[in-house]
């Protein structure tokens, strides 16, 4: 097990990171990555850290990534009614390029 320390000065972008997500690190040189490496799975977010169940331990100042669980995360939603709220808590401007669902009626 190994604890991934986040910089306090680092803001944790993506808060979708939860615990049985895959975490894998590559090494950029010259604005190219290495193919990632799998770190391994996490088991807790904390605060300032993130707890990982270590396969390898990633060298310094590599990028870190993290992949959902396909198991877990590939439902659809289901019933009558969805509202979904976009939110872009940056400054700069920004666009959005494209929005889709998948709708199924699930009843008649």
């Amino acid at each position: 097990m190994i604890r991934i320390h986040i910089d306090q000065n680092t803001i944790l972008h993506n808060t979708s990171l939860q615990a049985g997500d895959d975490v894998y690190y590559s090494i950029v040189t010259n604005n190219v990555g290495s193919t990632p490496i799998h770190v391994g799975k996490v088991l807790r977010v904390e605060s300032s850290s993130v707890i990982v169940e270590q396969v390898v331990i990633p060298p310094d100042n590599s990028f870190l990534m993290f992949r959902k669980s396909n198991q877990a995360n590939q439902a659809s939603l289901s019933g009558y009614f969805a509202e979904v709220t976009f939110k872009n808590n940056s400054t700069d401007h920004a666009e959005m390029f494209s929005v889709s669902s998948h709708v199924v009626p699930s009843s008649k």
